[in-house]
């Protein structure tokens, strides 16, 4: 997929995005401003990430990030395409409090849309 922001994704960058909660398609790539759509979101990159790599980090971005770097190649999350552009966001989310909080919404599986 091309995106005008971050370059030619490949599908664990767009699986990263996802968990981040940024929505993709036709138009801009942004974060899902409506919080129950970001949660619906969030749990679906969560899902395919857990699908392609046969292991669940929850909503922990840092473990993911730890994980798919370590594995670059056999994920691709460090093919150069869009490595640089997705990574930086990725490590923006880490710290973000508002990502930390929604990730705790989908860590209780009640929450989960």
């Amino acid at each position: 997929m091309l995106d005008a922001r971050f370059g030619r994704l490949v599908h664990v960058h767009i699986n990263m995005l996802r968990l981040i909660g940024y929505s993709l398609g036709a138009g801009d790539t942004e974060i899902e401003p409506d919080v129950s759509k970001r949660l619906k979101i969030m749990g679906s990159g969560h899902d395919a990430l857990v699908q392609a790599t046969g292991r669940d980090f929850g909503y922990n971005l840092q473990k993911w990030r730890r994980f798919l770097c370590r594995n670059g190649e056999k994920f691709g999350y460090t093919h150069p395409y869009a490595y640089e552009a997705v990574d930086q966001v990725v490590q923006w989310a880490i710290d973000d409090p508002e990502f930390q909080r929604l990730a705790k919404l989908l860590g209780d599986s009640s929450a989960r849309p």
